[in-house]
Formats: structure tokens, C-alpha cells, sequence
């Protein structure tokens, strides 16, 4: 071992661990090589399993969407025909049903008249192949429409009465006979009272709605298609409202009770044509099948449709062929205020 001699003629040693500076030497060719190599093999094999995972959890995240869409879309069509005809305290008995236009927006054009007493039919249906209403636009080729008419649950009183056409219903005995209602937009019309025949009656307001199938912009090729609402508002006006992307298909058939007893004797996708028939009076609906098709918001990766669907009487729809999938839901449902008035003794 070699040995330094300090200043003071002590030897030094080499410090323990302590290595002369070498000369670096950087990668060689060959080595960047197989380095870069190795991290595209990495690289590719990380895409190859992250590819189709993002694939199908976007198909997983479309399929839901659509199988809630559908059952949204069902469950408020359903909510809204159960309620038809709902009209309060008014005898529908004795009112005579009046066809009125999806459009009309005043009590008149509506068929409201207390003396003698008439009213809107509670629900109309518009076929697949009829005129679509002035105040509906870009409806889908091919689907029905369904115009249905109530007043509202809550009610409001008639010192303080907001804007829009609304109903007051007289409960008291002492009221004029020729007057049993009241259908106006004007507080000052409303003098009905309620069954002391001390207070005023409240009022509620009245509720058009029309569902139909809607493609913003047009239904031309690649348009999304949606569920709307066509709706008489406060300031006297149809307002377009769209609800539920994706339906792309709605029809229904109508269960006509034609004895009286409540119950559907026969279901048609319309009237039967044959004056007088109890099959061919709107107002003789207690019953209404739906069917509404519902296509995911994107298409598939790999996937084509090839799903044909049953309408029923509406025949069925032929496989699209594209790379949406599409969901049928089926209900039927009650129209309750015109079904239950004629299970009444």
C-alpha cells in the first residue's frame, strides 16, 4: 500500500471507500435501442387493455342512460294520462264533451261553457299518419301524439289570481243551476262559493298538455330525437318544452268502454269511425297501452341493431341497422277520473 507523507512527516492513508474519478461513458446506440423497444411493447400493451375497457364502460354508461330515460319517460307519460279528466268538484256527468284543437288557448276555443255545460274531452289521441297541430314542430315522422286536459291538484284563491285560464267549481246549493263552473282568466268572472255558501270557491288552474316525439332542428339524418310537451301556458300561449332525450318512437292504443261499466271492452290506435259507436267518442277512453322506443345517446362500438320491435295494433318497426342500441318499454294505464266516475253507483 502506498503511503503520503504529510507536512509533518506523519503517512497519510487513502481515505477508506475513496475511488479515482473515472471517465463516464454514455448509452450506446443499441442500448437506446432495445430501451425505446421495450416501451412501446409497454406502451401497446397498456392500450390494447385500456381500449376496450373505455369501450365498454362507455357502452355500459349509454345502456343505462337509456333504460332510465326510458323508464322516466314511461312513468311520467302514465302519471299524466292517470290524471286526465281531473276536474275537481265538477260533475262530469252532465257535461257534454267538446273536441277542441291541441292549440287553443281560450276557454271558448277549448269548448269551455257553463250554460249549458261543456267541457274538453280529457283526452285525445293524434294517429301516426294524421296532420301534426300548427303549435307542434319537427315532430318525428311516423308517431302519435296524445293531447290530454285537467285542472291542477293545488289550488288558488281567487282575491289573488295569478295569470292563465282557470276553473272554479261551485259547491253550494244556492248557486244558480245554469252556473255550476266557471272557466275564465279574469278573478272578477269568479263569484262561486263553496258549500257553507259563505266563501269563495277557490279556483285551479287548467292544464293542456300534448306529448309527442320531437327532433330539434329536424329529423334529418343523425337528428337526436327526444320527448316534448306542448303545453298551454299562463301567458296564454303554447310553450314546446323537451323532456326526455332519446325516445325516438311513441304510439299507444286506446281501451274504449263501450257499456258504461268502466272497464275496456276493446282497444283501437283510434277512433272506429262508426257514428254513434262507443268506440269512435274519445271520452269513452278508460284505458291507454303505451309503447315507447328509447335509442342510446351514442352508438356502439361493433354493435348494429338488428332488433324488431312488436307495437301491437301499431304493427312493429323494422331493425334500424345502425349502432345504436334501443330499448321498448310497455305500459297500460288507467285513466282514473273517467274510469272510476263510471264504476259509481
Amino acid at each position: 500500500m502506498t503511503c503520503l507523507v504529510g507536512n509533518a512527516g506523519a503517512p497519510v492513508g487513502l481515505v477508506p471507500g475513496h475511488r479515482r474519478a473515472g471517465r463516464q461513458r454514455g448509452v450506446s446506440m443499441l442500448e437506446l435501442l432495445i430501451g425505446l423497444t421495450l416501451g412501446l411493447v409497454v406502451v401497446a400493451v397498456v392500450t390494447a387493455f385500456f381500449g376496450p375497457a373505455s369501450n365498454h364502460r362507455r357502452g355500459l354508461e349509454n345502456s343505462g342512460q337509456m333504460y332510465d330515460n326510458a323508464a322516466y319517460a314511461a312513468e311520467l307519460l302514465a302519471d299524466e294520462i292517470r290524471a286526465a279528466g281531473y276536474f275537481a268538484q265538477l260533475q262530469t256527468a252532465s257535461v257534454t264533451w267538446q273536441a277542441a284543437d291541441p292549440c287553443a288557448v281560450t276557454a271558448a276555443a277549448l269548448g269551455w261553457a257553463s250554460s249549458p255545460p261543456t267541457a274538453p274531452l280529457p283526452l285525445v289521441g293524434i294517429g301516426a299518419a294524421e296532420a301534426t297541430p300548427g303549435c307542434a314542430s319537427n315532430r318525428r315522422a311516423g308517431t302519435a301524439m296524445l293531447t290530454l286536459r285537467r285542472a291542477d291538484f293545488d289550488t288558488v284563491p281567487v282575491a289573488s289570481l295569478p295569470a292563465g285560464l282557470h276553473l272554479q267549481v261551485s259547491t253550494c246549493g244556492a248557486d244558480p243551476v245554469n252556473k255550476p263552473f266557471v272557466a275564465s282568466s279574469s278573478a272578477a268572472a269568479m263569484d262561486l262559493r263553496t258549500r257553507n255558501c259563505t266563501n269563495v270557491a277557490p279556483a285551479r288552474r287548467l292544464l293542456v298538455r300534448t306529448y309527442f316525439v320531437e327532433c330539434a332542428g329536424g329529423c334529418g339524418a343523425g337528428a337526436a330525437p327526444r320527448l316534448t310537451r306542448a303545453e298551454l301556458t299562463a301567458a296564454g300561449a303554447i310553450e314546446l318544452t323537451p323532456l326526455v332525450d332519446g325516445v325516438e318512437n311513441l304510439q299507444f292504443e286506446y281501451g274504449f268502454d263501450t257499456d258504461g261499466d268502466g272497464l275496456p271492452d276493446i282497444y283501437r290506435t283510434g277512433l272506429s269511425g262508426l257514428a254513434g259507436a262507443g268506440d269512435n267518442d274519445w271520452s269513452n277512453v278508460v284505458a291507454v297501452r303505451l309503447y315507447l322506443i328509447v335509442r342510446s345517446r351514442e352508438p356502439v362500438v361493433g354493435h348494429v341493431d338488428a332488433m324488431t320491435f312488436d307495437l301491437g295494433l301499431n304493427g312493429s318497426l323494422a331493425a334500424a341497422g345502425d349502432g345504436y342500441k334501443r330499448h321498448i318499454h310497455t305500459s297500460l294505464v288507467r285513466v282514473m277520473n273517467v274510469a272510476g266516475a263510471r264504476e259509481l253507483p
